[in-house]
């Protein structure tokens, strides 16, 4: 699935075009959404979390909490400390991660336990 981004959040800046399976998490940022890929943040032409999170539920996408929205098939580990994930392919100082609500930290556990099998 492709989406239309841009670099900028007022959106007047060039069209991009996502793959979808290259964005890592999604999350609320200053009254818009903001996309994290491994190679840079993107700003939405979609208005809310809430309406990605409606259509990409069968792509794999999950709200941990209420500021982002996380494909979870590209978490590669949880600190449950901190109730942060971690990503694939993301082996820097600054490292992307999602936050975790405490309601959520038992899903994110069962998900990685079924992945591991």
């Amino acid at each position: 699935m492709k989406l239309h981004v841009t670099r900028d959040p007022r959106n007047l800046g060039e069209l991009l075009t996502l793959d979808l399976k290259d964005v890592l998490y999604i999350e609320n940022y200053e009254r818009t959404v903001l996309l994290h890929t491994t190679s840079g943040r993107y700003y939405s032409l979609v208005p809310s979390l809430s309406t990605y999170e409606h259509h990409l539920k069968s792509y794999g996408f999950k709200r941990l909490d209420r500021t982002n929205l996380v494909n979870l098939r590209e978490i590669e580990s949880f600190d449950e400390q901190r109730s942060l994930v971690f990503f694939k392919n993301t082996q820097s100082a600054k490292d992307k991660f999602g936050t975790v609500s405490s309601r959520m930290m038992e899903v994110v556990r069962r998900f990685l336990k079924e992945k591991k099998k």
